[in-house]
């Protein structure tokens, strides 16, 4: 990360602002062409990742029993009235900006657009995961990998400091 100062000067007064630039890095999405931005070093990401599974989880449970269903899954097989499927879509709407929001919110922005499109969230792949999930799930390897290239360089640079120890007088004790 860049970071730079600027001074200026109005009224005898200083002003200070400072400019940095975060590093997100471009992740495209399979085969779509589509394209989606990751900072991986903000080390908070996986803290609100987390978060924001739960609150997901959370929001799914109460979603549920306002339904009255043991599993939002069973929405497909359960027989419903018609005002219940009206519920239903209004639900999954609600449902699917709330999922939306949190994701944009472990992003830092409306990264939602870029990876769901129009799409619903709550959409399922072929094998039976949500958008969402699927979309989460995919991210956990790449966190991981990234994360780790980073410790290592942080390592190494600390040990450039650590190796020094001593060298100079203000370090001696």
């Amino acid at each position: 990360m860049d970071a730079l100062i600027n001074k200026t000067v109005n009224n005898n007064e200083d002003n200070f602002s400072i400019d940095f630039e975060i590093e997100r890095t471009p992740v495209r999405l399979g085969k779509s062409g589509r394209v989606f931005y990751m900072d991986f070093n903000d080390t908070n990401f996986p803290v609100r990742l987390q978060e924001g599974r739960e609150e997901i989880a959370k929001f799914f449970e109460s979603k549920s029993a306002e339904l009255g269903i043991s599993d939002f899954d069973e929405i497909k097989t359960k027989d419903f009235e018609n005002e219940d499927i009206q519920k239903i879509i209004a639900t999954t709407k609600e449902i699917d900006d709330f999922i939306k929001s949190k994701i944009d919110y472990i992003f830092g922005y409306e990264v939602s657009k870029d990876v769901f499109g129009i799409a619903s969230s709550v959409s399922v792949t072929k094998n039976g995961e949500y958008y969402f999930d699927n979309f989460l799930n995919a991210l956990l390897p790449l966190i991981e990998r990234e994360y780790q290239v980073r410790i290592k360089a942080t390592n190494e640079r600390v040990r450039k400091y650590t190796d020094r120890k001593g060298m100079h007088p203000a370090l001696k004790k």
